[in-house]
């Protein structure tokens, strides 16, 4: 038998100790107790094993691409981040108005990001050889959390609800960015603006 040698970058090192870590049995009894087969299927093939930061992809939106996420924020207009996906949130919520919407809304939304945020924490945090400082990387990890969450919440609880098309574009863009392994701050009018690190 030959001796064959596999060699990992620390990223891919990385993300293959992270994606045995967060296997199914160790997910969290709350998330596979509370969310529907749908939820649970979107963190399990499209959250999970997104390349966070990894840079992998090409990415098919309009956009400007920055080093860093403080660069791309300046560049964006430090609030804008925040605001887009408040505004996603709210078009989304408004459109789940009944009850039963609501509880389900509640459930993708606070599995995927709890989920997001565990998987994007440990692999900014973990494979970060210059040790970002604190604020930044909690900064990634909340724009990645949210916008997890907010596309899980679009592809099943909302999938069948009247979203206006920009929303949905804006929420499926920002999301198509972190699956190329960049990150995304927000978008204004239609342009994503990019970061490639913390």
């Amino acid at each position: 038998m030959e001796n064959t040698m596999i060699t990992l970058t620390v990223a891919e090192a990385a993300r293959a100790r992270l994606l045995e870590a967060v296997d199914r049995e160790r997910l969290p009894e709350w998330l596979m107790r509370l969310a529907s087969p749908s939820v649970r299927r979107v963190i399990e093939s499209e959250i999970l094993p997104c390349p966070w930061m990894q840079r992998c992809g090409e990415i098919s939106v309009p956009h400007r691409r920055y080093r860093t996420r403080t660069e791309a924020a300046k560049a964006a207009g430090l609030a804008l981040g925040d605001l887009v996906r408040s505004r996603s949130w709210a078009v989304l919520w408004g459109a789940a108005t009944d009850r039963r919407r609501n509880y389900a809304f509640d459930t993708a939304w606070d599995a995927a990001r709890h989920m997001a945020t565990d998987t994007v924490w440990e692999f900014v945090w973990g494979t970060d050889k210059r040790k970002s400082d604190w604020e930044s990387a909690w900064a990634v990890v909340r724009d990645a959390a949210t916008d997890a969450a907010l596309h899980c919440v679009l592809a099943t609880v909302c999938s069948d609800l009247p979203v206006p098309d920009n929303e949905r574009r804006a929420i499926e863009g920002r999301w198509s960015i972190w699956r190329a392994g960049y990150g995304c701050v927000g978008d204004e009018d239609g342009t994503f603006f990019v970061f490639e690190r913390v």
